[in-house]
């Protein structure tokens, strides 16, 4: 029996239509450079202290993700998708109580609940876009990593990742262009290992893209980093941009809170108590009283780090009394500053002019403690804001602050300061006509040392006329003032 076949669309000559288009899923070769971007961001950004208890857990779902998405990556996965939404869910809520808790240090939170969503992401990679949507991730968690960096390690995992970032660009750039210049489906390259392959075979065809992708990933990636290098260099230095707050740890820690005293770790009994020993771990210039009478040396322990715009002097305590063998402070009453929520504004002390402070600008400084330090607050005078995990400190006459605990490691606050650098010719015409008080606090010397004693008399002999022909010489005091 002959039948008649219908034309396709009224024309018996029209070829026959195309297969639909198959979306990738994505070569073997492409999801190993994107698991390298997620594993090298996740290891960047967990090197911070404040991240580190996740690493360990963060890397075992984010490897185990990927390898649950290879294999089911043709599969519906209804059951997957529920699991990874009640997840995302918990991760959501989790990170709400992290918010209510410190409203006002939302960076940690906002960083640990895109780490979630990046892992559980990871469980459910079944087209070629969900894949880049993880480097994307990747790319912003590098971002959070390189603003937490305190030093130049960080670019222990930027250059391994810049490498897998390239060849996973260059990668899934040419298994599109395959697409595009094909018959509409995926070629074999760009899907993988199919359904057919053998494990062996898969594992070949994954060996060999990367090999493929390797080398000119590396040649194109050293350009781009020196390049980076160069505008790295030549990018000045800015205070930045910060929503809600300045960096700042956001728990109070643990122990005795103090009421305005200075407390030095390293000389419980205090610096200038006359028995202290020496102690290589700590100054002994951070106490009520200074023993210049000390000997010894500091060992080359990494105590905190700075990041500033710019290096200044970082004040701790003014000592205005010279006692003959060392300094105290004549004046040990302090004023509370408190606020509710930070940033706390600090008032001048009694001792601090405005005189001078013409054309004063702004510097914004963050303090990382890596050891345990007194309970003052170092910081480019004259401090106008701190932010810190207290809602209190205190201000001397001198507008040297102190702390209500001392400074324990992991520790960060933010000072915000108003400094000035005032020219020769100015500081020239500042005059010698200094209030009365403060004539009598920072002028004086102790009428106990014997050197002083004979001060005037050897003064008044310099200025007397020569009896034999010679001059007179002077004699000159100790110093009048410091600050440590």
């Amino acid at each position: 029996m002959l039948r008649h076949s219908h034309p396709r669309n009224g024309d018996p000559t029209a070829p026959a239509a195309p297969h639909p288009q198959v979306p990738s899923t994505g070569s073997g070769a492409l999801r190993v450079w994107v698991y390298l971007c997620v594993l090298l961001s996740i290891l960047a950004i967990t090197a911070h202290q404040d991240f580190g208890t996740l690493r360990w857990e963060m890397l075992a779902l984010a490897t185990g993700g990927f390898v649950v998405s290879w294999h089911r990556r043709r599969r519906r996965n209804t059951w997957l998708k529920a699991a990874l939404v009640l997840g995302c869910l918990l991760a959501g809520w989790d990170f709400l109580r992290a918010l209510a808790a410190a409203p006002y240090h939302t960076s940690i939170p906002l960083t640990v609940f895109l780490l979630w969503l990046q892992v559980l992401h990871s469980f459910d990679l079944p087209r070629r876009r969900d894949l880049l949507f993880s480097l994307l991730t990747s790319l912003v968690l590098m971002a959070v990593a390189a603003a937490f960096s305190l030093d130049l390690r960080f670019t222990l995992y930027l250059i391994p990742y810049l490498v897998a970032a390239v060849a996973a660009l260059m990668l899934n750039a040419a298994e599109a262009a395959r697409e595009a210049a094909g018959s509409g489906r995926p070629a074999p390259a760009a899907e993988g290992a199919t359904e057919e392959a053998g494990r062996a075979g898969s594992g070949l065809r994954i060996l060999a893209g990367l090999r493929e992708t390797a080398g000119p990933a590396v040649r194109a990636a050293v350009p781009l980093a020196a390049l980076a290098v160069l505008v790295f260099l030549a990018t000045p230095r800015l205070d930045g941009l910060f929503i809600t707050s300045f960096p700042f740890t956001p728990r109070v820690p643990l122990g005795p809170t103090l009421d305005g005293e200075v407390v030095n770790p390293a000389y419980p009994a205090g610096a200038g108590s006359g028995t202290a020993v020496f102690n290589p771990h700590g100054y002994f210039g951070f106490s009520p009283t200074v023993d210049l009478r000390l000997r010894g040396r500091l060992n080359d322990a990494l105590v905190m780090r700075v990041r500033a715009g710019e290096p200044r002097l970082w004040r701790a305590l003014v000592f205005d009394v010279y006692t003959g063998t060392g300094w105290r402070i004549g004046d040990d009453r302090v004023r509370r500053h408190t606020a509710v929520v930070p940033p706390i504004e600090v008032l001048r002390g009694r001792d601090d002019s405005d005189v001078g402070r013409r054309g004063a600008r702004r510097l914004i400084q963050t303090f990382y403690i890596e050891r345990q330090q007194p309970n003052v607050a170092f910081a480019a005078p004259r401090v106008e804001e701190i932010y810190f995990p207290g809602r209190h400190v205190f201000v001397d006459r001198y507008s040297a602050v102190r702390l209500p605990f001392v400074l324990e490691p992991g520790m960060i606050y933010t000072v915000v300061s108003r400094v000035v650098d005032p020219a020769p010719a100015q500081l020239a015409a500042a005059g010698d006509r200094y209030p009365e008080e403060l004539r009598a606090r920072y002028l004086q010397v102790p009428d106990t040392v014997p050197r002083v004693r004979r001060w005037p008399a050897r003064s008044q002999k310099a200025h007397a006329p020569p009896t034999n022909g010679c001059s007179g010489s002077t004699g000159t005091s100790g110093p009048t003032s410091a600050t440590t």
